[in-house]
């Protein structure tokens, strides 16, 4: 196969290389000096890209044009080992020019070593430019987080929204004909109580917002990192009630990576209820708690031999009880909220944290690659000392990939059953979930001289399909977009 230049980015000649990149959008991570000596300013800038140009409006690139330092050594590394580029603007905000770009700022001391940037926000899969601009909108008009002291609100929030990694999904009920918008905004880096929250904007643009918990101060303190995933599930009660999986590879204090789980579930406002007239418990066709004409609280008290006045007093704390709890579910709100976490590696990662992709393969199973090195996690159904079903993190298998030594990037996943990578002998290898795992140490390529052996080291798969791949890469500010047309696979 000839590596054929199908595009060559040149409206992109100002910007460093792309951090993330898709369809309609692309991010980059810069930095600048402008302020002060001792201080300095970190964006991650957000462009609209035209369609599967991947090219840059001539509006913005009139306003990128000459802005760019050249210098490789410029670049500045975070935490997680992404680099953020030195450009000569001072803000992300004087980026925006007609709504084709938006940024997120922050700025810090230049001797700080740990920024709120170290593990930065990546693109949200299938969503568009709007989506990622309307995500940090709804972020900045809820009251998500306390205002510091000394702090505007709208600094505060700016603040807190870097820290998070919005993901986006819509529900649709045929049914009723009702569409959802949700948005979930999940910690970024370390978080002493983290929590994640959720907005919920219906067809007449109201919002809803939910806030959940992902541990507490009590527990091990986990740094998350950007390799957030959301997988919905398909629940047998159906609308109105949205179960899903939140998860991530998080380090802890020692800097070993963990599978990190989160199973839960939206659920939607009961428009219709009828409540027992004794002691008010939620019922569904009966205006008695038993559906036999008689209050099972009430029964079970008068069996004990309870006087009338305590058996009064005490359906009257329980009828509270019961009203707090049916108000509630005239609103949307979480379900049972499980965590759980299992050690994938006690070494530090040897490859940048970003090269980490997760699928939930089947109901219970999930796969996690990082790197070279694929995990197969399973889940178990328990019961939770308050008598609730939880799913839990039971059991991983670790693999590695063929040629491990010679990996060098991987595609996203494919209808989560496999992916292309490639080796240094520039090789394209297809793995599938069913046929590999765990099978030979040796793999025959599905194409050799993929492309020239110097263009590997700048080359990124940024999206894949059962017949084609696209490339991206950036050379001595060079940008270059390639797509491969593949013969059918066996899969």
């Amino acid at each position: 196969m000839q590596f054929t230049t199908i595009q060559k980015l040149k409206s992109c000649s100002d910007l460093p290389h792309f951090f993330d990149l898709k369809a309609g959008i692309g991010q980059v991570l810069l930095y600048n000096n402008n302020m002060a000596p001792a201080v300095r300013t970190f964006s991650s800038v957000y462009f609209k890209l035209h369609g599967n140009s991947f090219e840059l409006s001539e509006g913005m690139q009139q306003k990128l044009k000459g802005k760019r330092k050249a210098s490789a050594a410029a670049a500045i590394p975070n935490a997680s080992g992404q680099l953020f580029h030195e450009i000569k603007y001072f803000s992300a905000l004087t980026l925006q020019s007609k709504g084709e770009a938006f940024g997120n700022d922050m700025v810090q001391l230049a001797s700080k070593r740990v920024s709120p940037m170290d593990f930065p926000q990546r693109l949200m899969p299938e969503s568009s430019f709007e989506d990622h601009f309307r995500a940090r909108r709804l972020f900045y008009s809820q009251p998500l987080q306390a205002k510091k002291k000394g702090t505007s609100k709208r600094v505060a929030v700016a603040l807190d929204y870097v820290r998070f990694q919005p993901l986006y999904t819509k529900v649709r009920d045929e049914d009723f004909d009702d569409e959802t918008d949700v948005f979930f905004y999940l910690p970024l880096g370390k978080h002493t109580s983290p929590k994640f929250y959720v907005i919920l904007v219906d067809e007449k643009g109201k919002e809803h917002r939910l806030e959940g918990s992902l541990g507490t101060e009590s527990e091990e303190a986990f740094t998350f990192t950007s390799n957030w995933n959301l997988a919905l599930l398909v629940s047998e009660l159906g609308y109105p009630m949205l179960e899903f999986y939140l998860t991530n590879v998080v380090l802890d204090e020692d800097k070993a990576q963990h599978f990190f789980a989160c199973n839960a579930s939206i659920e939607w406002p009961r428009l219709f209820m009828i409540e027992c007239v004794d002691c008010s418990a939620s019922l569904s066709n009966s205006q008695y708690c038993t559906g036999r004409g008689f209050c099972a609280e009430v029964h079970e008290l008068m069996d004990k031999g309870v006087e009338d006045d305590e058996i009064k007093k005490q359906l009257a704390a329980k009828r509270m009880k019961n009203q707090q709890y049916n108000r509630s579910l005239e609103k949307h709100r979480f379900g049972h909220i499980s965590v759980s976490s299992m050690l994938l590696a006690e070494q530090a990662c040897h490859w940048p944290i970003s090269d980490v992709e997760i699928a939930m393969v089947r109901h219970n199973s999930f796969v996690c690659r990082m790197g070279p090195e694929l995990f197969v996690l399973n889940i178990a159904c328990t019961v939770s000392v308050d008598k609730k079903l939880e799913n839990k993190l039971e059991e991983v298998f670790e693999y590695s990939l063929p040629n491990l030594h010679d990996y060098v990037c991987a595609s996203p996943f494919v209808e989560k059953k496999f992916f292309y990578y490639l080796t240094k002998g520039a090789e394209l290898h297809c793995f599938d979930f069913e046929k590999d795992l765990g099978k030979a140490e040796t793999h025959k390529a599905l194409e050799k001289d993929f492309c020239p052996i110097d263009h590997l080291s700048h080359l990124r798969i940024v999206s894949a399909e059962r017949d084609s791949i696209a490339c991206y890469f950036e050379k001595n500010g060079r940008h270059g977009l390639f797509r491969f047309p593949l013969p059918p696979t066996l899969l």
